[in-house]
């Protein structure tokens, strides 16, 4: 549609404000694409970035799963496998900066005794003869924020990191 001679549209260009726009909004899209990103890979959910397996180090067949990135109040677990053929009395230590952050729910099995002492809490599991056994912690965590802390399964040591989300 032709305009008429007398009805003249002056539209100004403004450069600069067109330039910085569309650097916001690229900015923008970066930073929504990213988190987005993040999400699937279970930086704040359930996908890969959120379970974590590692060995004891006194040990490479015994291995330990858990909840890297878990919520504040939510439920969390984590899951200590035993070497195959493992047999008498094994002990589980959970150091003081664990049980800061996080309340133990239940354990199965039921261990024969439970230590509380000044840098933790031991628990002791009689296994006969575990052929791939695996003793379970279901876990609370009340404060939240990075939890660095040590776990002694035996004589070996392991390094659980756990990031506590809102």
């Amino acid at each position: 549609m032709d305009l008429p001679d007398d009805l003249d549209l002056d539209l100004e260009l403004h450069e600069s404000f067109d330039r910085r726009w569309r650097v916001g909004e690229t900015i923008v899209i970066t930073i929504l694409s990213l988190l987005c990103l993040a999400a699937l890979a279970g930086a704040v959910g359930s996908g890969a970035l959120s379970h974590a397996t590692g060995y004891i180090d006194s040990a490479r067949e015994q291995q330990i799963r858990y909840e890297r990135i878990v919520r504040n109040h939510g439920s969390s677990w984590m899951r200590v496998s035993l070497a195959k053929g493992a047999t008498g009395v094994v002990s589980v230590h959970l150091d003081r900066r664990l049980l800061d952050s996080v309340a133990i729910d239940s354990v199965s099995p039921t261990p024969i005794v439970v230590q509380a002492a000044r840098d933790g809490v031991t628990y002791l599991f009689d296994v006969d003869r575990a052929n791939g056994a695996s003793l379970d912690f279901k876990m609370s965590p009340f404060r939240f924020g990075l939890v660095h802390s040590t776990l002694r399964i035996g004589d070996g040591r392991f390094a659980l990191s756990q990031a506590v989300l809102p």
